[in-house]
Order: C-alpha cells, then structure tokens, then sequence
C-alpha cells in the first residue's frame, strides 16, 4: 500500500487550498512547510506536547514499524527524510489524530484523554475551537494521510472499537480517508454488481456538480449539521 500524492496534473494556483493543509500537516508531503513560521508550524509543538500523554511505550511501538512503513510513501525510503526523524514525526502525528477525535470529535466526557473535574492533574491541552474545523478538513486531505497501522500502536484500549462504530465497521482501512470513503461509498471489492458492462461501470463513475444538477430541476436545502453523513434524498 501506497499513500499517493495528487498528480500534479489536477493541481493549479486557484484549486491549491484543496489539497494543501492549512492548519495541521500530517505525514511527510507536507511536513517541510511545518517549518516556515505559518500556521503549520504553530501546531508543531503541540503535537509534541500531546505525545507526552501516550509515553515511550507507544513512541517505540511506532518505531517498530520502521521497515513497513519505510516506503509507504511516494518517493525514496523514509520518504527522503532521515529515519528517526520520520518515524518521530509519524509518532507525534498519531498522537495528534488520536488526540483531537477524542477531545474534539466526541462528547468530551466520554473521551478516553478528558481529564475528570475531580483529577488534580493538568487538563490535555485543545485545539482552539475556531481551528477545529479547518483540522477536521486538513485530517482528510489524501496527502494529509497516516498508515492505519501507525494509528493503531498509539491507540488507547478500546479506542479502535469506538472509531470503526462512528465512521464504518466493514473492514480495517488503510488510513482516516480511506475509513471515510468506505462509511460514504461502500468498498469497491464487494457489494451490489448492478451490471457487467463495461459503459455501466463506466457511468457508476461519473459525477455531476450541484450546478448542473440544479440546471435539471433538482433543488438543493442546506444540512442541520456538519456531518458529511447526514445527506437525505427526497423524491
């Protein structure tokens, strides 16, 4: 498995913001520009602050995943970086993702990182709400992706069940994008085959802007929510 980046071909000045993180960088694609003084870099010492939550343990299990995940990037081994320094990084990167779905992502007082009002210790630090959105986006960027596997040696106990129950249960993904993809699409290797043909498997991936749905008569109402799985057809 691969984690690709988007051909240049389909990348311009104007759709750039489509692709490119804005607030968090994750993985190595964009890790570089976490250190230009933008808001990439801001968010650098707080995955380090993070990590400090999941201990050594966890670091050394990612650390363990070195030959797997050495070319699971586009590009040379360790995706040119030096070693450490990549396997680090994909350590505070976990911690980070682990970190914000269960603080941010759900109610906080079922979250396995909240600390009690009774606990005497420091609560983990948060992302500020106004930037939470714009992590919720950088987080599913195709460029912006972690080896599930990667996520896996951080997670707390019981933390896999709870997220494979909020976006999808079918099979273990290969990373939060591919999760999404599945919960919204279905797996392309299984499922209802409507037909054999080649122009019907051709058609089934087509897709049609709102503009021109709109121009057929087709009428569009704004969600309640944010939730990309709250999407309802009325005939």
């Amino acid at each position: 498995m691969v984690l690709h980046k988007v051909p240049p071909l389909l990348k311009s000045q104007s759709n750039l913001p489509f692709f490119v993180p804005e607030v968090v960088s994750i993985g190595p694609y964009h890790h570089c520009r976490s250190h230009d003084g933008n808001q990439l870099a801001a968010m650098v010492p707080y995955k380090i602050e993070v990590s400090a939550q999941y201990g050594n343990e966890a670091r050394m299990r990612v650390h363990g995943l070195a030959e797997k995940v050495s070319l699971m990037y586009e590009g040379d081994q360790y995706a040119g970086m030096d070693r450490n320094a990549f396997l680090d990084m994909l350590f505070y990167d976990a911690c980070f993702i682990i970190h914000f779905i269960s603080t941010v992502g759900r109610n906080p007082t079922n979250s396995v990182s909240h600390t009690s009002s009774q606990s005497k210790e420091a609560p983990p630090p948060s992302v500020d709400m106004h930037l939470q959105g714009y992590v919720i986006r950088d987080l599913l960027l195709l460029e912006n992706q972690l080896p599930y596997e990667v996520l896996k040696a951080v997670m707390p106990k019981g933390f896999e069940n709870e997220l494979k129950k909020f976006i999808s249960e079918r099979r273990e993904p290969e990373h939060l994008l591919d999760m999404l993809h599945e919960k919204l699409v279905g797996h392309g290797g299984g499922g209802d085959k409507r037909s054999e043909t080649g122009k019907d498997r051709w058609d089934s991936l087509k897709f049609r802007s709102v503009k021109e749905l709109s121009e057929k008569g087709i009428k569009f109402l704004r969600s309640t929510t944010c939730r990309l799985t709250d999407v309802q057809y009325k005939a």
